[in-house]
């Protein structure tokens, strides 16, 4: 809600100000025309410098994919049902609780009325809806069936975040593994072999090797620690600004591909996008071309992207689909195959359907066979730590014993 500054001409025939407070400006000089008063300027009251700020950095969080879910049904049914696309955008914008989403309805709104087109209005908000988004809402658009389009972007905004969480679950499980075994080490070395050590220098037993690690590691921590942390420090900055390049990235993809266990995941979950938004934008009268050039920009992976530029290239030269794809690296057997049936059958945006929800089921088979595999590997690795501090702090304390025992 937001507070709006009038001036209005009653019923008398005086010039009468006040304050209102409404969502937006329509609404707010709504409420001052059902008091039989005509408004002959009305503006929002200047906010403090902390609710803007606030509103500010509320405003730059994502909207998330639940949100623009709901937001494109709500408009698909409207439209359906026959409101008028000015009247279901001011509705949207009167009930949309997210701030960014609300600015950018906002937005559309004044644009729409200022006679641009929809899909212009939506395509001056990037970092909401995604050029998949604005391509399907332009072909919905000159096709006329724009609830239609704008149900299956709800189904394709579904995919991709039920996709992406899949992927994030993952990794979550071997990532929290490593960081604890990671912070026990430290621990140990730091806090733990030195209370031992005067208790091993005053019984002037020999250490073992396993404990003459531990002692050299742990003084290492404690005298270059932080030089060790400013390098990992740096390292990290290092490979975040090399990775942050396109040659950098692409290699980093490239090898997530490729990577054992995880890439399995990646290759099915990227298939499965693929499949998806290719169907999707097909289905709703986008050029193929086009397709493969929107995809480029959203697939999320760089060597697959460089990839599908490569496909585009061969296609504008008059091949087919299912050749150029078979050519690619990282495409899959199965997805070529299909691709070439759909291709030759005329429906093709069927078989990408299917193609998807196949992919769809072998990422949470990929995921389970993934942390199958993880499960023993990480028990090994726990093990093969934790045995070997504890050696190296009860083998001294064994020679202690036996060097006691012999007196």
């Amino acid at each position: 809600m937001r507070h709006y500054q009038y001036k209005a001409l009653n019923s008398s025939g005086t010039i009468v100000t006040g304050q209102v407070e409404a969502p937006t400006v329509e609404t707010a000089r709504d409420l001052v025309e059902a008091n039989n008063e005509i408004v002959q300027s009305i503006r929002p009251v200047s906010q403090g410098f902390r609710v803007v700020l606030a509103q500010f950095v509320i405003g730059q969080g994502k909207v998330k994919p639940e949100e623009l879910v709901l937001f494109t049904r709500q408009l698909s049914t409207m439209i359906r049902v026959g409101i008028p696309l000015l009247r279901a955008l001011s509705i949207l914008r009167d009930q949309t609780e997210h701030p960014g989403l609300l600015k950018a309805t906002s937005d559309i709104y004044t644009d729409v009325e200022e006679g641009n087109s929809l899909t212009d209005a939506f395509r001056k908000h990037p970092k909401i809806f995604s050029e998949v988004y604005c391509s399907m809402l332009a072909a919905g658009e000159m096709s006329g069936s724009l609830p239609e389009i704008l149900n299956q972007l709800s189904d394709v905004i579904s995919h991709e975040a039920h996709i992406k969480k899949t992927v994030r679950s993952a990794m979550q499980y071997p990532i929290m593994v490593l960081v604890a075994l990671v912070v026990a080490f430290v621990v140990m070395l730091t806090f733990v072999i030195p209370r031992f050590m005067p208790i091993f220098e005053g019984a002037g037993v020999a250490l073992p090797l396993p404990t003459r690690i531990c002692v050299a590691a742990s003084d290492c921590m404690i005298n270059y620690g932080l030089y060790f942390l400013g390098a990992l420090v740096a390292g990290g900055i290092a490979a975040y600004a090399y990775f942050k390049k396109e040659s950098g990235r692409k290699k980093l993809d490239t090898w997530l591909l490729q990577a054992p266990l995880i890439g399995s995941v990646i290759v099915r979950a990227t298939m499965a996008r693929f499949a998806s938004l290719f169907a999707k934008m097909l289905s709703s009268g986008v050029l193929v071309t086009n397709i493969i050039h929107i995809i480029q920009s959203c697939i999320g992976n760089l060597a697959l992207a460089e990839e599908l530029a490569n496909l585009e290239v061969k296609m504008d030269r008059g091949a087919g689909i299912s050749k150029p794809l078979g050519e690619a690296r990282f495409f899959t057997k199965m997805m070529v195959n299909m691709v070439a049936v759909g291709e030759e059958s005329g429906d093709l945006d069927t078989m990408l359907t299917e193609i998807a929800m196949y992919y769809d089921t072998e990422v949470e088979f990929a995921v389970k066979k993934m942390l199958g595999a993880m499960g023993p590997i990480l028990t090994v690795v726990l093990a093969v730590v934790v045995g070997f501090l504890a050696f190296a702090i009860y083998l001294p304390m064994w020679n202690m014993m036996e060097l006691q025992m012999g007196r």
